[in-house]
């Protein structure tokens, strides 16, 4: 049986302890303890969860979308990546810092290796800003090794106008310490933990919990 609920298609969680959990999950609190602290089993607060996070995710790139002026682009590649896909091409992540927010996005996979490759050292970026999918990021990260990667300024291409790499930076900072934080990330939620953080990061000044339940009740999980 189905309970009346603005934020959660087919519920059985009455608004009242919903709205407990969107606030649990809008303080970082881990399934584990929110199933704890609201009596409702970690399976369902981690089913709840992943459907936050592909609605933060979709939020983030529908927000890409709309602000792409003077990148190449955050949003030409597929907006809606598979949401389990058990492989490692989300390992490697470009970063924008523009207008004070942070963009993630995947690496085209024709330079994916090219770029691992860069941040471990083992050549020079030189050889790849000339590619057609070099999009002139501010930093790169390798989340196979945990590693940021800092793209100087002269290696940007013309999409930036401002020197922005420090949000980069502080991004990958505050990301970093979030999912370390966790005890394990399934290779085909890694994406979707990264756009979390985008979208925590960018809000970092702002009411998530507020903005999370305006963004359910636009559109229900």
């Amino acid at each position: 049986m189905t309970i009346k609920n603005r934020y959660y298609k087919r519920a059985r969680i009455a608004e009242k302890n919903f709205r407990r959990i969107i606030r649990y999950f809008s303080l970082d609190i881990s399934a584990t303890n929110t199933a704890k602290l609201s009596g409702i089993s970690v399976r369902s607060i981690n089913s709840i969860y992943i459907k936050i996070r592909y609605r933060l995710a979709e939020e983030c790139e529908n927000y890409a979308q709309n602000d792409n002026a003077g990148r190449r682009s955050v949003a030409k590649q597929n907006p809606n990546p598979p949401k389990h896909k058990n492989s490692t091409a989300y390992t490697i992540f470009g970063l924008f810092s523009e207008n004070g927010r942070i963009y993630a996005e995947i690496v085209p996979e024709s330079i994916k290796c090219s770029l691992q490759s860069v941040i471990r050292g083992k050549m020079s970026i030189d050889g790849v800003i000339d590619s057609n999918d070099w999009h002139g990021y501010h930093g790169l990260l390798d989340m196979g090794y945990w590693k940021y990667y800092r793209v100087e300024s002269n290696h940007r291409g013309l999409i930036n106008k401002t020197p922005t790499i420090n949000g980069t930076e502080s991004f990958w900072a505050y990301a970093k310490h979030r999912l370390s934080k966790m005890k394990g990330i399934r290779k085909g939620m890694l994406y979707y933990h990264i756009k979390e953080s985008e979208f925590r990061f960018n809000h970092r000044h702002d009411d998530i919990y507020l903005l999370v339940l305006k963004l359910l009740r636009e559109k229900p999980i």
